[in-house]
């Protein structure tokens, strides 16, 4: 079968037919945070790419949870939505807000699928991930950040491990990801993949360069820009306890792996305002079939060094993730970090592809044929379980 030699194309077929019915059957606001992205859309379609701190503020403006996101991260959601705008019809232009940012969703991950030269297969099942496309389709920022974190991991898997040197044209356009990761949903973690570029000299002063630049750029807008905050939570009691009290973050973080399952399904897809769950048995054989695709589909271009780095900067992903929510969303009295979920897992993904990937080769040209083809049919079978539950709830 040709089209098994192009997984990109299966992505697509996928992702169009699936993408489009839970856009279509999800009501309005039924994505984790989306009524604030919405009206971070809107703000952006209307010209409103920046809110200031709420004490420099003196409009009237009413903060929302992504009020402090940057216009980047909706720049696509609000071409749709002012783009449906011109009909007049509110519900229109709220649906081609959804449509616009799945095809750019689209779009991103078909060409990081067919640029990659390696992990083409566990960027199609983890894409395809009912979590993944369910918040692709959707207003949220993490659908661009999903997708552009794979295209960024993609391209420098090309640079990495099919060039043999890295051209101008490359460095300009790995400053501009850079830049534009800055931007994202702290999608700067790629940039460490930087040291292992192809390039003959300087290079361990560019990668080092655009670490600090994308870190500068990220910490700059989060410090003018309003932050989302748990109004129940003490963010200076928190403060004050990390630097005088530190093994108070740590027991809550330890605790926190507590809920490794919870991360888990979620990252897979709980789907809805998190309420909307899967059939159980899919929550046990989606990892372990994503477990597998690193024996099927050997690598043997990885090595060790790319799995220590991906080990250090997975662990550090998920420290600072909980760091950060242990400041803004932690009650003090809490035993545990609040507010962490699976789904902010999925733009790292590649990281683990790097730790897991094997170098031997495990079976024949034909058995790898034959679990293709199981892959996709799972893949069919999980979108169309997730849509049958969503239908099932929504209507």
């Amino acid at each position: 079968m040709k089209i098994l030699k192009f997984p990109e194309y299966i992505f697509l077929i996928f992702a169009i037919l699936f993408g489009t019915i839970m856009l279509l059957i999800t009501p309005k606001n039924l994505v984790p945070d989306e009524h604030a992205h919405i009206l971070r859309a809107q703000e952006v379609a209307h010209g409103v790419l920046y809110n200031s701190l709420p004490e420099n503020r003196h409009d009237g403006y009413s903060f929302h949870g992504a009020s402090g996101y940057s216009p980047i991260l909706y720049t696509f959601s609000a071409l749709g939505y002012k783009f449906g705008s011109l009909s007049g019809n509110p519900d229109a232009a709220f649906l081609c807000g959804r449509f616009f940012n799945l095809a750019v969703w689209i779009f991103l991950i078909f060409f990081a699928i067919r640029i990659t030269p390696v992990f083409k297969w566990q960027f199609l099942f983890v894409s395809m991930l009912p979590m993944s496309v369910y918040l692709g389709m959707s207003y949220s920022a993490d659908s661009f950040t999903i997708a552009f974190a794979f295209i960024f991991f993609a391209y420098l898997f090309r640079l990495i491990f099919e060039k043999k040197y890295v051209e101008k044209k490359d460095i300009v356009l790995l400053v501009l990801l850079s830049c534009i990761a800055a931007f994202t949903k702290g999608v700067i973690y790629p940039i460490v993949l930087f040291y292992f570029l192809p390039m003959k000299k300087y290079k361990n002063i560019f990668a080092t360069s655009m670490l600090l630049l994308a870190f500068i750029l990220m910490i700059f807008w989060s410090s003018i820009n309003y932050a989302a905050i748990n109004p129940a939570v003490d963010v200076a009691l928190n403060k004050y306890k990390l630097i005088h009290e530190p093994l108070d973050f740590i027991v809550k973080y330890s605790n926190s792996f507590q809920l490794i399952w919870f991360y888990i399904r979620g990252c897979v897809g709980i789907l809805g305002l998190l309420n909307v769950e899967l059939g159980k048995c899919f929550y046990y054989t989606t990892p372990l079939i994503f477990c597998s695709l690193f024996f099927v589909f050997n690598e043997p271009k990885i090595k060790n060094i790319h799995r220590i780095i991906s080990i250090f900067t997975l662990i550090f992903f998920w420290t600072i993730t909980h760091l950060m929510f242990y400041l803004v969303w932690t009650l003090s009295d809490a035993g545990r970090v609040a507010g962490v979920q699976g789904r902010y897992l999925i733009p790292v993904l590649p990281f683990v592809f790097l730790l897991f990937a094997q170098n031997k080769e495990y079976f024949s040209e034909k058995f790898v044929s034959y679990y293709k083809i199981f892959l996709i049919i799972y893949i069919f079978v999980i979108q169309i379980h997730a849509n049958i539950i969503l239908f099932k709830t929504f209507t």
